[in-house]
């Protein structure tokens, strides 16, 4: 009569083998493990920064359209005191922004009145400013973001603003005094034949392109850039000196 031989244990070399085959199984299903929850990380550090900067770029937007607001205007009017030559918008070094607005609708511009003078910047420490104040003996103009005291908008300690850029490239202007004199900004260099000449009645349509760069400030290798256009609502009306 046959007899089968009763199985009494793994051998060395069988329980080796089943360690291994354990081991490369446990290492692979960590790798994955591992890649996953960085790739997760990844992408939820890259969504926090572009929130960010559309949180900040939706304060900016909004806020320049408003430049040259006035609650006294009317119509053809180009006595604005919130756009003349000292208080109109000015993009100072590209990275700062300065303009004027009737905030308190009091139908003229108060120079002692912070509350009606407005702006965004970089700061020194990568951070987007917005405009608070004056600095001690410092004169207002909207020509010189070094006399002006900011507040940061975003934080130096999350993200780390490498680039803030405000153009006016695309301005546009028209001469209502005389079509055939439209070049109000003689685009040609060296023609000035279609020049405004004084006294020349000027509509100046404003738009600001702005474009944000930023980085996480733990980790330089997330970064997003944004870039929008803004119109200002209230076109700039004046005559040719």
């Amino acid at each position: 009569m046959l007899m089968m031989k009763r199985q009494t244990g793994l051998s060395l070399i069988e329980l080796m083998i089943g360690i291994t085959i354990g081991l490369i199984i446990i290492a692979g299903v960590t790798s994955v493990y591992v890649a996953t929850i960085g790739s997760s990380s990844d992408a939820l550090a890259a969504a926090r920064l572009n929130q960010e900067l559309r949180a900040a770029m939706q304060v900016m937007t909004r806020d320049i359209r408003r430049a040259g607001f006035w609650g006294g205007a009317e119509p053809g009017d180009i006595d604005n005191p919130f756009t003349r030559d000292d208080t109109n918008l000015t993009v100072d070094g590209s990275s700062c922004i300065l303009y004027t607005y009737d905030a308190n609708n009091s139908g003229d511009i108060d120079y002692d009145n912070p509350g009606q003078w407005f702006g965004f910047t970089l700061t020194d420490d990568g951070a987007i400013g917005t405009l608070q104040g004056i600095a001690a003996g410092g004169t207002r103009t909207t020509a010189d973001c070094s006399v002006w005291i900011f507040q940061r908008v975003t934080d130096p300690d999350f993200v780390t603003v490498t680039n803030l850029v405000f153009e006016t490239d695309n301005y546009q202007c028209q001469n209502t005094t005389e079509a055939t004199r439209n070049d109000c900004y003689n685009a040609t260099p060296g023609d000035t034949s279609d020049d405004p000449v004084t006294d020349d009645y000027i509509v100046e349509g404003r738009q600001i392109d702005i474009t944000i760069e930023a980085e996480l400030a733990n980790d330089p290798t997330v970064s997003a850039s944004l870039a929008t256009s803004v119109k200002v609502r209230n076109n700039r009306l004046y005559q040719q000196p």
